[in-house]
């Protein structure tokens, strides 16, 4: 089974999610979704710092922004790999006996990429809100894309890692379910008044 990655046209990768085959799949997509929207605050960011009505505490921000989104996008690029990969690995390991160990170190490391996924969405989420005040007024709108998008990105992911807490013991599970909610309700809240902000300052 291919795998795919960050250089696949997106036309074969849309085609390959579309058929019948096991990857891409939901956590790849949330992946891509998710680089997407950072692209959205970076390129906010590109025309934003340097304007000659910043202060110097803007300039500030966004010189820490830019480094902190190329990390993040990078990252979720990586992320559509590593899903696929951890998914094809779970699914070898359904055929393996029942209480075989390597079908619970499957399960545990199929939660790894989703989780990433949720956490470094967050992390461009709250860079998005902190730009609102102070952004070109001209890309605004650009912020509130990627901030609805990325709400949806942090709850597709935990869509994923949910689906793989069947296997594990029942205090992880509570644990990560816990934490679940908490990233769903985090990225809610950012969507919802970072989107009212930016409607606020443009007046829409």
């Amino acid at each position: 089974m291919t795998v795919l990655d960050a250089t696949t046209t997106i036309a074969d990768f849309f085609k390959a999610a579309a058929d019948k085959v096991p990857v891409p799949g939901g956590g790849a997509i949330a992946a891509l979704s998710g680089a997407a929207a950072t692209s959205m605050v970076e390129m906010v960011v590109s025309y934003s710092i340097g304007r000659k009505s910043n202060d110097a505490e803007a300039e500030k921000v966004f010189a820490i922004a830019r480094p902190l989104l190329l990390a993040a996008r990078v990252k979720l690029l990586d992320q559509i790999t590593r899903d696929q990969q951890a998914y094809l690995a779970l699914q070898a390991s359904w055929k393996l006996p029942v209480g075989d160990p390597a079908k619970a170190l499957a399960e545990a490391a199929a939660i790894g990429p989703p989780e990433a996924i949720a956490q470094t969405m967050a992390t461009v989420m709250h860079s998005a809100v902190e730009i609102i005040p102070i952004a070109n007024p001209n890309l605004l709108s650009d912020l509130a894309v990627a901030l609805d998008i990325g709400a949806g990105v942090v709850r597709s992911a935990v869509h994923n890692i949910r689906i793989n807490l069947k296997g594990c013991p029942a205090d992880d599970a509570a644990q990560q379910e816990a934490h679940c909610r908490k990233l769903e309700a985090d990225a809610d809240r950012l969507a919802r008044e970072g989107v009212a902000a930016v409607r606020q300052r443009a007046g829409f």
